[in-house]
C-alpha cells in the first residue's frame, strides 16, 4: 500500500467514514481508486481533514442522503471486497 492509499484508509478512520477501496466514479472509465462515504453534513469536515492528509484532487458522487468523496489519482486496491 502507498503512502497515498494509506492517507485515504487514514481518512476513513479519523472520520469513522466508510472506506471504498475499489471504487469507479464517473468517467473513469473502469479506472478505479479509493474514496469514503460520509453523510452529506459532514463533507466539508472530511474535507478539511483530507486536505490535512495530503489528498487533493477530490471528486463526489451524490448517493441519496450520503455521498462519496473519491481520489481518481489514488491507485484502488483491486480484488477487494466493498462490503468487508
Amino acid at each position: 500500500m502507498n503512502k497515498q492509499q494509506e492517507a485515504v484508509r487514514k481518512l476513513a478512520e479519523d472520520t469513522g467514514t466508510e472506506l471504498r477501496e475499489s471504487y469507479s466514479g464517473r468517467f473513469m472509465y473502469g479506472k478505479i481508486c479509493m474514496g469514503v462515504v460520509c453523510d452529506k453534513s459532514d463533507y466539508e469536515d472530511v474535507l478539511d481533514r483530507a486536505v490535512k492528509l495530503g489528498l487533493k484532487n477530490h471528486r463526489t458522487d451524490n448517493m441519496g442522503l450520503r455521498m462519496i468523496i473519491y481520489f481518481p489519482d489514488v491507485e484502488g486496491l483491486e480484488g477487494r471486497e466493498e462490503d468487508e
